[in-house]
C-alpha cells in the first residue's frame, strides 16, 4: 500500500468498539488511519474530522445499531457527495444496519422510527445512483453468501469480492493506467485491507503492471512456473495482472493466462470475464459453441435478464429447455465412454 494512503474510520461512535481491531491490524501493518472517537471531544475535533472526511482515500462507514445514528447518517451524504466530484478516486465502503437495537427503540421510539427510515432510504438512494467507488454492503453480502456456499477460507471471500469490485469498476470503460491503475488498486486494497498476505500480492501485482512484465513471467514471480494453482490467492492474482496487463483485448489476455497452465479452467474462466466487459470475444472462438440446449442465443437473453432489475428478472430470463438435458447428457456420456475405448485401443 503506498504509505500517503489514508483510512478514515468514521462511522457510529459513541461508546462503539468496532475500530478496536481495525486499529491493532492497521498499526500492525504500518498503514495510516483516523480515528474520530476521542475521550474528550471539543471544537477543533470538528475541523479535524471534516479535513479527512474530505481527504482521506478510504472511509470505512459502518452505522450501526448501538446509536441512532443521525449525525453519522448525514456526515455519510457529504462523503458521497465528495465522491461524486469529477476525478474523484476515493472509496467508500458503506454499511448500515437496518435500525437501532431494542434498547434505543423503547427509550426513544420516534427518534428511533426516524433512524430506521433514514437509513432505509441512504441505501435506496445510494442503489439507484450506482457509484463505482461507493461500496454499500451489499455487494459484500451477495459475495459473502455466494463464496459461503463452496469455500469456508477468509481468503476466498477476500479474492472472489476483489474480482467482483473490479468487475464493477471495469463497468466504467476505464483502462487501468496511471491514476486510474491507483483507483483500481484501492479497490482491491478494500478487499482484504487486514490481509498482509493479500497486501503483499496487490503490491507484487503494482510492480509487475509498473516493469510490463508477461502474465507467464508473474506466474512465476509468485512460484508459479509449473502452472497456476486453483488456490484463490494464486488464481485471483494471475487473473486480475492479466486483466490490467491485457485489458480490452480478450484474445491476447486470455491465451496469456492459458499459457501460464495449472488449472486454467478456473483462471481462465475469471480472466476471460473480466475482460469481456471491455474486450470484445473473438467471433472464431464463439460462433461454432454448440452444447445444447445451452447456444449462444440463449447466454446473450440471460446475459440481458440478469442486467434487469431485480423485481424484472423472472420475466426476463428466457426459458430453458430441462427436457432435453437427459438426452444430451447420454450423448455426452456415449462420446466421453468411446474416447476412453479408442485410447485403450493399441
Amino acid at each position: 500500500m503506498n504509505k500517503t494512503t489514508c483510512i478514515g474510520l468514521f462511522g457510529t461512535c459513541g461508546n462503539s468498539t468496532w475500530r478496536t481491531g481495525f486499529i491493532k491490524k492497521y498499526e500492525e501493518l504500518g498503514i495510516s488511519y483516523f480515528n474520530p472517537q476521542v475521550p474528550e471531544w471539543d471544537p477543533s475535533c470538528a475541523a479535524n474530522e471534516a479535513r479527512h472526511l474530505a481527504d482521506d482515500d478510504i472511509l470505512i462507514y459502518p452505522i450501526l445499531s448501538e446509536t441512532y445514528g443521525i449525525a453519522s447518517l448525514a456526515e455519510s451524504g457529504y462523503a458521497v457527495a465528495q465522491a461524486l466530484k469529477p476525478g474523484s478516486i476515493r472509496h467508500i465502503l458503506l454499511f448500515v444496519e437496518s435500525e437501532v437495537n431494542d434498547q434505543l427503540k423503547e427509550k426513544n421510539p420516534q427518534l428511533a422510527d426516524e433512524s430506521r427510515r433514514a437509513r432505509h432510504l441512504v441505501i435506496a438512494h445510494l442503489d439507484e445512483l450506482k457509484l463505482p467507488t461507493v461500496h454499500t454492503a451489499q455487494i459484500r453480502e451477495y459475495v459473502r453468501a455466494s463464496t459461503h456456499l463452496t469455500h469456508t477460507d477468509p481468503k476466498a471471500e477476500t479474492a472472489a469480492l476483489a474480482v467482483a469490485l473490479t468487475a464493477s469498476w471495469s463497468a466504467q470503460g476505464l483502462p487501468p493506467e496511471g491514476d486510474h491503475f491507483d483507483e483500481i488498486r484501492r479497490h482491491w486494497i478494500s478487499a482484504g485491507a487486514d490481509d498482509p498476505d493479500w497486501l503483499a500480492l496487490i503490491q507484487k501485482i503494482a510492480q509487475a503492471i509498473g516493469r510490463r512484465m508477461s502474465v507467464s513471467d508473474f506466474a512465476r514471480e509468485l512460484g508459479l512456473s509449473k502452472g497456476v494453482t486453483g488456490y484463490a490467492y494464486h488464481t485471483v492474482p494471475v487473473a486480475l495482472y492479466a486483466w490490467a496487463r491485457h485489458y480490452g483485448n480478450f484474445r491476447a489476455g486470455l491465451e496469456a493466462v492459458l499459457n501460464c497452465g495449472g488449472d486454467t479452467d478456473t483462471v481462465g474462466a475469471i480472466t476471460g470475464a473480466l475482460l469481456a466487459i471491455n474486450g470484445t470475444i473473438p467471433e472464431d472462438w464463439s460462433s461454432g459453441l454448440c452444447d445444447y440446449p445451452i447456444s449462444r442465443a440463449y447466454l446473450e437473453k440471460l446475459a440481458l435478464a440478469l442486467e434487469s432489475r431485480p423485481d424484472e428478472i423472472n420475466q426476463q430470463i428466457p426459458s430453458f429447455a430441462w427436457a432435453a438435458l437427459p438426452f444430451r447428457n447420454l450423448v455426452f456420456l456415449s462420446i466421453v465412454i468411446a474416447h476412453v475405448f479408442r485410447r485403450l485401443i493399441p
